[in-house]
């Protein structure tokens, strides 16, 4: 009488089961990085982070065109202006908002620019 095979845990169904999870665990680890975009610009200016919503008021626009939260950079809008190239600007809750954008290119009254108090 010939020996007896062992049991095998392993059935085609099982093997089918295993691959198609892995299969998955690999296609949901490499979606990963088509989730986040490293290469999309978010912004041009900081106005740009402002028009996302209130939850990006103080959020500035990052050399990398990236809306970065706001860290208490400014005292003054003057020094808001001059952080922007000269674009009309205010220093709102420490962080420095560009008061144009692509959309709205003047601010009235034009007075008011570079006035803290207004």
């Amino acid at each position: 009488m010939p020996p007896a095979a062992a049991p095998s845990h392993c059935t085609p169904l099982g093997r089918l089961a295993a691959l198609g999870l892995l299969l998955g665990l690999a296609g949901a680890v490499s979606s990963c990085t088509a989730i986040v975009l490293t290469d999309t610009e978010q912004c041009q200016v900081s106005a740009d982070c402002a028009a996302l919503g209130p939850d990006f008021a103080t959020f500035t626009c990052s050399e990398e065109h990236v809306c970065v939260a706001g860290t208490n950079s400014c005292a003054t809008a003057q020094e808001c202006i001059d952080a922007n190239d000269g674009a009309p600007s205010i220093c709102q809750q420490g962080s420095c908002v560009q008061l144009t954008s692509q959309y709205c290119q003047t601010v009235v009254p034009e007075s008011a620019i570079g006035d803290d108090n207004a």
